[in-house]
């Protein structure tokens, strides 16, 4: 890296030692970048390909999605500011701000082994549970085929016999006949036997593949729906229940109602307590949404970062009020345990929107989106309702 840096700050160097302005050819622009210019270009993309990956992440066996997108936002923040390198669970604050790093002493070879080891263990993790099923489909497919193959040799045996018959019969020797019919009946109920003791087994073994089939798939489909720090649905899921409900609701004609919730100041917790007690608010907060909406017909899912959705089904937009009146109120009540001693308490602001015929799945989202930005610039810890005259939004 100190190479590479070393020919970014010699770009256009006078033969002095000055650096000298290069032409940029950047369109529109009739200036001038010095070499600095273009280090900074290069550490700004950078700091942006590591935000952008972070945004993405995918869970591990070692960390979430969460947690994997803050270390990302600790090291480009590293990469641009020099600022203290990120460990395992992001950069903590401290009592004092430590003095910028200088950019050649920057923790270049660290960064690269941590987008390195993060991107094998996605690789490995999510490769995992397709080579499982993969695996267990072929060994289904085998089960079948040796199925196939154990009543082909019964029918081969059947055949053999079926011929020695014709042969008697063309010789008209009645002796001949006599035992080649014996040997064919004898064969015959041999064979329905051992067929029917074929079907047993391979009816059992295939029972038993399609069990263990089933299962993987409804694991591989869990865990591809399912939230790893909170338990909820993830965005994924909530997108296919959304467009489920809208087509339920055209169809029925039944009210359908979608929540969105925002834990209030949340990237205070984060800075103040370290991203370990967000995660845990993360996680209390969907502890209680479950425990708060327990209708089987409703669906709560995590949105992403510190939002929360739930949609109501066969909900008017008055007993959704309820609900969502429900849920603050269960969220003043938790107490979040912190690692020294004491707990803390948080809040929420909720956006309520029921589903209108015009709505789709984004416009309908967005309704309740905007109700809940309404409710946090008119105070936070409230509901604002769809549709409401306060607030402009």
């Amino acid at each position: 890296m100190a190479g590479v840096f070393g020919r970014l700050k010699g770009w256009g160097a006078a033969p002095g030692g000055t650096p000298a302005p290069v032409e940029a050819p950047a369109p529109g622009s009739d200036g001038l970048v010095t070499a600095d210019a273009g280090l900074d270009a290069a550490l700004d993309t950078l700091a942006s390909v590591l935000r952008s990956y972070g945004r993405a992440a995918l869970d591990t066996e070692t960390a979430t999605a969460e947690s994997i997108d803050e270390r990302c936002e600790s090291w480009a923040r590293h990469v641009l500011n020099g600022s203290p390198i990120p460990g395992p669970h992001g950069a903590s604050p401290t009592d004092e701000e430590p003095a910028p790093v200088p950019v050649e002493q920057r923790a270049w070879a660290p960064l690269r082994r941590f987008f390195r080891d993060q991107r094998q263990g996605e690789v490995a993790h999510h490769g995992q549970v397709g080579t499982t099923l993969r695996g267990t489909v072929l060994e289904l497919v085998d089960v079948v085929y040796k199925a196939f193959e154990d009543g082909r040799g019964v029918d081969e045996e059947l055949s053999a016999r079926a011929c020695e018959l014709r042969a008697a019969l063309a010789s008209e020797d009645v002796t001949t006949l006599r035992t080649a019919a014996q040997r064919v009946t004898a064969s015959l109920e041999q064979s329905l036997e051992r067929r029917e003791a074929i079907h047993e087994r391979a009816v059992k073994s295939l029972g038993r593949r399609l069990r263990v089939v089933r299962d993987q798939l409804k694991e591989a489909t869990r865990a591809a729906e399912v939230d790893a720090l909170t338990g909820l649905a993830n965005r994924a899921a909530l997108d296919r229940r959304i467009e489920a409900s809208i087509t339920l609701s055209r169809f029925t004609g039944q009210p359908e109602c979608l929540l969105m919730l925002d834990i209030d100041h949340f990237k205070t917790v984060n800075d103040t307590h370290g991203h370990r007690v967000g995660d845990r608010v993360l996680a209390e907060i969907g502890a209680c949404l479950a425990r708060t909406v327990i209708r089987r017909s409703d669906f709560v899912a995590r949105y992403g970062g510190e939002e929360f959705s739930v949609v109501l089904s066969d909900t008017d937009s008055e007993q959704a009020v309820s609900v969502g009146e429900r849920v603050l109120r269960d969220i003043r009540a938790l107490r979040v345990p912190l690692e020294g001693g004491g707990s803390l308490s948080v809040t929420a602001s909720l956006g309520l929107a029921d589903l209108r015929s015009d709505d789709d799945a984004p416009s309908w989202i967005d309704a309740a989106d905007r109700a809940m930005y309404r409710a946090k610039d008119e105070g936070r810890d409230q509901l604002c309702v769809r549709g409401s005259t306060s607030g402009g939004r």
